[in-house]
């Protein structure tokens, strides 16, 4: 009955069990999404001086995570008490119920025999069905997994397919134009959310892919360019219309570079084969050999989570080398050229995509979207949307450079353009200059080995010695009333066998006494070991059966040798064997304790035998009856003994990082820096040297300027030559080797990095945004009213954008603020004014723009610059650009080059020299001016 009220309340509690198993892996799933997001932005999130909210954000979310986990493991500590008190009252009801009967109806009182049988059929009973008590919430919970699956796959979007490759089968004018390999698109729309399913709206296009060439897809920001190419793709959430292309002769490139943690020679083969000569070509045409040569690891450089050792530029083209180096028939790249100066971008698009670039050679038709509007001359085909996601223009551009044309309104100089000749060499020396690879350095391996008892210490010392000294408490209470309860049993048959008087009451009711003391320490140490912090799913439940199969081993042994005295005198050799046994894996370590338990059980009886005078039999019944437990107990121990010390890994990853990673801060900084600092925005730099690795080569080489406080300076030079480099320096994200960097005459030496960084107002060049709300985004300190943050993304022209696109109502700013901020709500140029906007809510006097308008139009770019202007007319500003253009107004310009200052002075000065590297750089621009 017991066992059966066991498995009517195990089915109960099963509901239950996986809904708040639900709620903690949503908990589990958030909080590792935002980790990841956050440590591939890293370098972003120092940039900006955010990294102490975020920290607090990530807080919050593992506090939440552990709330929900208590909920979790307090249902699991219930449904592990039904799971083992069913056992417990079974043999307090059976012996109960027996005696009692005995004594009413005067018939024979329990004896021994009796007893020792009865403990046995128990034992082989309750497993079984234990196991089945186990199984049914277990079970549950995998329909609750299959349920969220099916919940998932409900949640594709409804949308009406897009014809194509469907209907390849019913046409074979279709089938004939997939295998031309056409890019073919009739009334196409793409969306990404049921609020914007027609983002980019009736599209009718056919690329032709029969000759090689070019086609450039151009607008302005936010009109739906990546739309485009991703609907394409088919990766879009929303599709109606008719495309036809086949994606699996299609090489993309993102946006945003997307490059994995190896080397560089891996990201750009990828999936395919290595071939030298085929590899050369492609790394030369991408203006990468330079790079490679400066490296002391070529190649096989490192490249570090999502690229965080390159600059942006530098990410950009080892994505297209990428693209290239696959030899697809059709590559798709989006806005690949934005990240790199003006010489780069020359020598990249000559050698990728010019009509003797590799592309050409190996006949592959190209789409690309860019902002860089010089190159709309050399496309064999423009297509040109509008702010409203529609193609507008498409052609040639001799037919679209006419007056009324959105082409002609862009201004594009056809006479000049950077003519590299044949100093192209000469000129590619520049590109690379002093790059920011750095190589990998191989670090010591953090894992542990087995029987490693620091780590042990380490995890005691988090628990919590107290709570862990009360767990280990009431197990041992658990196990030991098992046992002596067993023994009195023994004793209580033995005292009837004798003839003693009954004493039913005696025996009895120190048999419950057991019992409940049993079920106390049970229920007490599991409760207990829900309230520690633990680490994952699987350490828990492991440190939990340890502990009980630890002491129920002990338990068994202790009883085995209380039967037959000389039976101690193998256990020297036999209790160390499980931690031999770790090694052994599924069966045959099963295999191999149940003929060590088998073992046992002979030497056992032999001796019962050999000492058959001297033995006590209701002893000898308890201690076979033990040793049937103990084959499972010692199987389960070694197993999950196996399972706490691969669990511990995580502990001595954790343990490891927390003692042996360097701390930026040292003793000698302060984190107070003088009152209202900085006041003016002064800036100084005194013969500064500075290096990545003190055995690396100098990044930036004596570089000295000085900055009057609302000055505005811009930094120009080739990718790789030290503009960011030394914005990283004023943010001391770069310790310098020599010299001092001086706002308003405070040493930043002398401050820690954290405090810099939060006292600069920063722009860096990859927008950052993180999975929160937009007033979350736009206000990660949580310092600004609703009117002031509305009144920033007015300025950037982005609130209507996002008031539209949140679909919660006009008038409710609360409730579009409170829309979370998701990455397709905005395009990538949007982003970068979203960031812009953010900036705008900072306090500060010295701000630092890391190429800003990078992956912009011109008219969003004279749009930031017009904000730049008037809202930070009283701050210093610090930008590296690569439009030139942009720097006309600025009061000082400095060219960098291999991290050295090789020219300074008025930007207006610098133009009137012919001899000027800046007027060089600028007149290669392709603008008219």
């Amino acid at each position: 009955m017991a066992l059966l009220a066991g498995t009517l309340l195990s089915g109960k509690i099963a509901d239950r069990l996986s809904k708040s198993q639900k709620l903690w892996l949503e908990a589990i799933q958030a909080r590792i999404n935002f980790t990841s997001e956050i440590l591939g932005s890293m370098k972003n999130v120092k940039m900006l001086g955010l990294t102490e909210q975020m920290a607090n954000l990530i807080k919050g979310l593992r506090n939440d995570e552990i709330a929900k986990s208590k909920k979790f493991r307090q249902v699991q500590a219930t449904n592990i008490s039904i799971v083992n008190i069913p056992e417990i009252l079974a043999r307090l009801l059976l012996f109960g119920a027996y005696a009692i009967a005995a004594h009413i109806n005067d018939t024979d009182a329990l004896s021994v025999s009796q007893a020792i049988s009865s403990l046995a059929l128990i034992l082989l009973v309750s497993k079984p069905l234990s196991d089945i008590l186990i199984a049914i919430p277990q079970g549950w919970s995998a329909l609750g997994c299959f349920g969220r699956i099916q919940t998932f796959l409900n949640e594709i979007p409804n949308q009406r397919p897009c014809l194509g490759e469907e209907r390849e089968r019913e046409s074979p004018s279709i089938s004939l134009e997939l295998r031309k390999s056409d890019i073919y698109l009739q009334n196409a729309s793409f969306g990404w959310s049921r609020s914007s399913q027609n983002l980019v709206a009736d599209v009718t296009v056919r690329i032709s892919t029969s000759e090689p060439g070019l086609t450039i897809l151009t607008g302005p920001v936010g009109c739906g360019k990546s739309t485009l190419l991703k609907g394409i793709l088919r990766e879009t959430a929303f599709c109606t219309g008719h495309i036809e292309t086949l994606r699996s002769r299609i090489a993309f490139c993102d946006q945003t570079p997307w490059l994995v943690n190896g080397t560089i020679r891996a990201n750009i083969i990828a999936e395919a084969e290595y071939d030298e000569l085929w590899y050369q070509s492609v790394v030369a045409s991408c203006a990468l050999d330079i790079d490679f040569d400066r490296l002391s690891h070529g190649d096989l450089t490192v490249v570090g989570s999502k690229g965080a050792k390159l600059s942006g530029g530098q990410k950009q083209r080892i994505s297209v080398a990428r693209a290239v180096y696959s030899r697809k028939s059709i590559a798709i790249l989006d806005d690949v050229l934005s990240g790199l100066d003006t010489v780069t971008e020359e020598v990249v698009f000559r050698g990728v995509f010019g009509l003797n670039g590799l592309f050409r050679k190996i006949g592959t038709t190209v789409l690309l979207a860019t902002h860089s509007v010089k190159r709309l001359p050399e496309a064999n085909l423009i297509l040109a949307m509008n702010e409203y996601g529609k193609i507008v223009e498409q052609g040639k551009f001799a037919e679209l450079n006419v007056p009324g044309r959105y082409v002609h309104s862009l201004r594009i100089n056809t006479q000049s353009t950077l003519d590299l000749g044949d100093e192209d060499q000469t000129s590619k020396q520049y590109i690379a200059g002093s790059t920011g690879f750095q190589a990998a350095v191989e670090g010591k391996d953090s894992g542990r080995q087995t029987g490693d008892w620091a780590t042990y210490k380490y995890y005691v010392a988090a628990l919590g010695r107290s709570k862990l000294l009360l767990f280990v408490v009431f197990v041992i209470l658990n196990e030991a009333a098992n046992g002596v309860q067993s023994l009195w049993l023994n004793w209580w048959a033995q005292s009837n066998e004798r003839g003693d008087p009954p004493r039913l009451g005696y025996w009895l009711g120190v048999f419950a006494a057991f019992s409940v003391a049993e079920v106390v320490g049970l229920v007490v140490s599991i409760t207990f070991s829900q309230d520690l912090r633990l680490t994952d799913t699987i350490l828990p439940g492991a440190i939990i059966n340890v502990a009980f199969q630890l002491g129920q081993c002990v338990v068994a042994t202790v009883l085995a040798a209380t039967a037959v005295g000389y039976f101690a005198a193998v256990l020297p050799f036999v209790i160390f064997k499980p931690f031999y046994l770790l090694l052994c894996i599924q069966r045959w370590l099963v295999l191999v304790l149940d003929l060590v338990v088998a073992g046992l059980a002979v030497l056992l009886m032999g001796l019962a035998v050999a000492l058959r005078s001297t033995i006590n039999p209701g002893l000898l019944g308890i201690a076979l009856v033990q040793l049937t437990s103990l084959s499972l107990a010692l199987t389960a121990l070694v197993q999950f003994w196996t399972l706490l010390e691969t669990s511990l890994g995580a502990i001595a990853r954790i343990k490891d990082f927390s003692e042996s990673t360097p701390s930026e801060a040292i003793t000698e900084e302060s984190t107070e820096p003088p009152p209202n600092w900085p006041n003016h925005g002064a800036l100084t730099f005194e013969s500064v040297s500075a290096r990545y690795l003190e055995d690396s080569p100098l990044i930036l080489n004596n570089v000295s300027l000085s900055v009057k406080g609302g000055q505005k300076v811009g930094i120009v030079g080739r990718t790789g030559s030290g503009k960011s480099s030394t914005v990283q320096t004023i943010l001391r994200m770069i310790n310098i080797e020599r010299g001092k960097i001086l706002i308003d005459n405070v040493d930043l030496a002398t401050l820690t990095g954290a405090v810099v960084r939060d006292h600069v107002t920063t722009l860096t060049q990859d927008p950052f945004l993180f999975p929160a709300s937009i007033r979350t985004n736009i206000d990660p300190v949580g310092i600004h009213t609703d009117d002031e943050i509305c009144a920033a993304l007015d300025k950037v022209k982005l609130w209507s954008v996002l008031r539209d696109r949140s679909r919660v109502g006009h008038e409710n700013v609360n409730a579009v603020l409170n829309t979370n901020l998701h990455e397709d709500l905005l395009s990538h140029g949007q982003r970068q004014l979203f960031c812009l906007a953010r900036s705008l809510l900072k306090p500060g006097k010295v701000l630092v723009l890391d190429e800003p308008t990078s992956s912009v139009d011109s008219s969003t770019d004279t749009q930031m610059q017009a904000i730049i202007r008037d809202e930070f007319k009283d701050r210093t500003v610090i930008m590296i650009a690569h439009r030139l253009s942009t720097l006309l107004d600025f009061d000082l310009v400095l060219v960098l080059d291999q991290g050295s200052v090789v020219e300074s002075g008025n930007p207006t000065e610098l133009l009137r020299d012919p001899l000027s590297r800046f007027a060089n750089m600028y007149y290669g621009s392709g603008l008219m001016h």
